[in-house]
This record gives structure tokens, sequence and C-alpha cells, in this order.
């Protein structure tokens, strides 16, 4: 039996922090299937992260919760009831580092880290404070499984020239984020984008793929009842009255994505990447170039 006490499971979902990460080991079939992307005890990688991020004096450092869903805790050994931490075992988990900086408002540059059986995901750029997901906006993401992986060393060689570049990196995503404030879409305008990511749903659903999967089937059908109903107000799609904002419509995107709703919470940090840079290359808005 899972210990409450150290995962505290709600609707089947454990939010923990590093120090419990530290002192619980990865499946042992598991850790030899990531061997190729990390030989790593789960809280290590956050270490290494942590370590990265705080090259910058002028941040804040804030760690939000690990989510580990409760399907990915497994115990092992002989034990009567609750199983003591040493024998609890991980499948899978994932969570944010924020790197605050003073004047920052709404949101912040962020690192998100997901592990899972294929192997981990790290994405670097801004994340929304209100949101309280780890859906990192942009298209610096980078996974050590399936085409177009990267190493894990490589990943965190990359992550150090993020930091380097860390003021020119994070005024390029508020640039690319005000102008997506700015373009206002009305009912055809989101209709034609809700049929291309309906299609590439049905699309991945036939042919799978991690480099060009955004949202699945299901997850649509909740976007659109996300975008037609929000709180305290019906909204007619089809209306000729109908208006958002472009960045308003990714934000319902990253709230069907958020890993305490989703049904695959480890696996939300590409799918997010893809639906950022699908929207910023669907309006033709313009990348400056990094100083």
């Amino acid at each position: 039996m899972v210990d409450q006490s150290i995962f505290a499971v709600k609707d089947g979902i454990a939010t923990v922090d590093r120090k419990v990460l530290n002192q619980v080991a990865y499946e042992r079939d598991y850790k030899t299937k990531l061997s190729k992307g990390y030989p790593k005890e789960a809280g290590e990688i956050y270490d290494e992260i942590i370590d990265i991020a705080s090259i910058r004096k002028d941040t804040k450092i804030i760690e939000k919760g690990i989510i580990v869903p409760e399907k990915m805790i497994r115990t092992v050994g002989r034990h009567e009831g609750v199983a003591p931490i040493e024998n609890h075992r991980l499948l899978g988990h994932i969570g944010t580092i924020y790197m605050e900086q003073k004047g920052d408002k709404d949101m912040s540059m962020s690192i998100a880290i997901s592990c899972q059986e294929k192997g981990i995901t790290i994405a670097f750029g801004q994340n929304v404070w209100a949101c309280t997901n780890q859906c990192v906006f942009g298209e610096k993401v980078m996974y050590t499984f399936g085409k177009n992986s990267t190493p894990y060393d490589k990943i965190l060689e990359v992550l150090r020239e993020y930091m380097n570049r860390f003021e020119a990196i994070k005024a390029q995503e508020e640039s690319i984020i005000k102008t997506m404030m700015e373009i206002e879409l009305d009912s055809k305008m989101m209709q034609e984008i809700v049929g291309d990511l309906y299609i590439n749903s049905r699309r991945n659903n036939l042919h799978g793929s991690y480099n060009s999967e955004m949202l699945n089937v299901s997850e649509m059908g909740k976007l659109i009842d996300g975008i037609m109903s929000p709180e305290h107000e019906e909204i007619d799609l089809l209306s000729d009255d109908f208006n958002m904002s472009l960045w308003d419509f990714y934000n319902h995107g990253t709230t069907v994505l958020n890993p305490l709703h989703n049904n695959d919470p480890v696996n939300v940090l590409k799918p997010n990447s893809n639906l950022s840079t699908y929207l910023v290359d669907r309006f033709g808005i313009k990348i400056p170039q990094l100083n």
C-alpha cells in the first residue's frame, strides 16, 4: 500500500517535493530502460537542473510541487500494511522550476522536467503563474528518446547555453507573447484553428508521432468546452460577436494539458511546445533575433 503520508494522492495524482524523490528509487526495469538517456535516481536530475538554474544570481529559484501519477508509484518487497519509503518505486514524474526575476509579472522563465518510461523531456521558457502547470511556452524542448532525441549530457550542456543567453531568450519570448495578445480571433479564424487541431489529433490517432502531437481527440473536446463555457459566461463559437486573443486561446490549450487534469500527465511538454509553435507559425508571428 502506498504511504499516504509521503504520497498524498488526490484524484490519482500525488504532489511531492525533491526531498521525497531523493529517498525513492526508480523501478529497476524502468531504470534499465532509462540508462540510455541518463543513469539517474529519481531526485538527482532536479539537483542537477537546479544547479544550472542557479547560475544567475539575479533570479529567485522556486520549486513547484513535483507531480507523480498514482499509477506510476509502486511498492516492492515484503511488508505489512503501508510500505516504508524505501519500498516505493517510481515510474514517472513531472515538475517545474521557476527562475523569478524582480519585475516579473504574471509569468517567469522556467524549466520543466518530465521523466517517463520512454525517457526524459526538458522544456525551457516562459510559464504563466496562474496556470500552475508545466506548460512552458515555446520551442525549446529536448528529449532523450524517439526521433530527434538528444543525449542527457547534451541537454544539460544546452541548458547551460540557454542560461548564458537568459535575457535574450526571455526578451524574445516576451515579444512573441505580446504579439499573440494583440491578435484577435473571430469566429471564422477560431473554427479554422480548431479544425486544423482536430485533423492533427485524428492523424496522430492513426499514425502516432511524438514530434507532431498537440491535443488528442479527447482533449480537443475539452478545449472546445472550455472556450464555449468559461466560468460565469456562455460563448457561442459560431457567433459573429465571438472574439478571443490568440494568447487566451493558447492558454485554454495549456489548461487542457495541465498534468493535474490530463490522462497522461507526464507527457505534456512536447505537445504543449508543438501547440505554441503551431500558433506562432500559423499567424506568421515574427520571431526576433537573439541578441
